[in-house]
């Protein structure tokens, strides 16, 4: 005779197992991956595969996106999108995503492209040429068709860029919003290595380099700490009349700091960039002993050119003292290995701010701004 208490405990068992599996229940069964830096993307594990979650690396409530990558035929839990892994053929809407791709010797795999304007890759160009990969234009101009008929199994994508994510959520294609540029630590935008090596087919590989570059990162990091001063830095010029200074949590400002030196807007709260008026960085950075900013210039750039942008240039110390640092995105492929290599990053960085600690390094993506 079944007892009532066994009776109430049997019709819940059994009531569990015949609803569908939801998200919820498949993080519930694990704590999933730990990451050591990334705040933008949570990967645990599911029957048959992996629950990937996109969330706001500033306010991990937000979910952005929510993904069961299935290595089977195994049903995804209620509700969430299912993607085929390995990925073979990938929408990839950005020059700064193909870093993860190229790192991960996966570029194959990539059926279309926003633009090819900041890639120099000689296989991913090459792919270009053949046909392989095809280009769907820009946000706010997306070919649409032809991304459809491409049928990418993912597509990557900045969820924040005007008329690019959401026109693309009216396709039903699987997306995956890149959070990647929103983390604060270098670190962070680098550990995504390990979500693309899940989307890929790539995840021990991924876990490698990843465990490497972190290595070679906090042994330059540690060196840098050792520099008995820090100068004084600051970030950005002036654009269609402001001044976007990196904010005091951004990416920029972590490298500054591990590079062994002070940021002028260490202070400021900021993940992002804040917007203000020339006279507010000029308080700040009069007597700065470096300056960092980008060049999209063929050839080098000199203190007369940048002057000519804007002559108060001329009464900052670091200008002065031929201080500036510059990385010229027109030569330098920046844009698609920055994400992946911020140990060479931080490299340049401790070579000009402290060239007694790493007299042998020559600077790969930044240089100092000629007479």
């Amino acid at each position: 005779m079944i007892r009532p208490i066994h009776l109430f405990i049997l019709v819940i068992l059994i009531t569990t197992a015949c609803r569908p599996r939801t998200a919820a229940d498949a993080t519930q069964t694990s704590q999933g991956e730990t990451l050591q830096y990334a705040r933008g993307f949570r990967i645990s594990p599911i029957e048959g595969g992996k629950l990937l979650r996109i969330v706001d690396p500033g306010d991990s409530l937000r979910v952005m996106a929510t993904l069961a990558l299935m290595d089977d035929d195994t049903p995804p839990p209620a509700g969430v999108t299912a993607v085929k892994v390995p990925c073979r053929r990938i929408a990839c809407l950005s020059s700064t995503y193909m870093a993860y791709l190229i790192e991960l010797d996966a570029v194959d795999g990539v059926v279309a492209i926003n633009s090819s304007r900041h890639l120099m890759n000689a296989k991913v160009n090459a792919l270009i040429h053949d046909g392989h990969i095809q280009k769907v234009g820009k946000e706010g101009n997306f070919n649409t068709e032809a991304l459809l008929a491409l049928a990418p199994d993912v597509v990557l994508v900045s969820p924040f860029k005007t008329g690019g994510y959401e026109a693309l959520q009216q396709l039903n294609l699987p997306l995956v919003p890149m959070m990647a540029y929103e983390e604060e630590h270098p670190l962070g935008r680098a550990e995504w290595l390990k979500m693309m090596g899940c989307l890929v087919g790539k995840k021990p590989l991924a876990d490698s380099l990843f465990a490497n570059i972190a290595q070679q990162y906090d042994h330059l990091k540690q060196l840098a700490a050792t520099a008995p001063h820090r100068p004084s830095v600051f970030s950005g010029k002036m654009k269609s009349g402001t001044w976007y200074v990196p904010g005091g949590r951004s990416f920029y400002a972590h490298y500054f700091r591990d590079a062994g030196a002070q940021y002028v807007f260490a202070d400021d709260d900021n993940r992002g960039a804040t917007a203000v008026d020339f006279e507010i960085v000029y308080q700040r950075a009069a007597k700065a002993d470096f300056w960092r900013i980008y060049s999209n210039t063929p050839g080098d750039l000199t203190r007369e050119q940048l002057a000519a942008e804007d002559a108060r240039y001329g009464h900052f110390n670091a200008f002065e003292k031929g201080n500036v640092l510059y990385c010229n995105i027109a030569e330098k492929a920046y844009y698609e290995q920055g994400p992946v290599k911020p140990h060479v990053m931080l490299a340049d960085y401790i070579h000009f701010f402290h060239p007694e600690l790493l007299p042998a390094h020559e600077p790969v993506y930044y240089q100092r701004i000629q007479e």
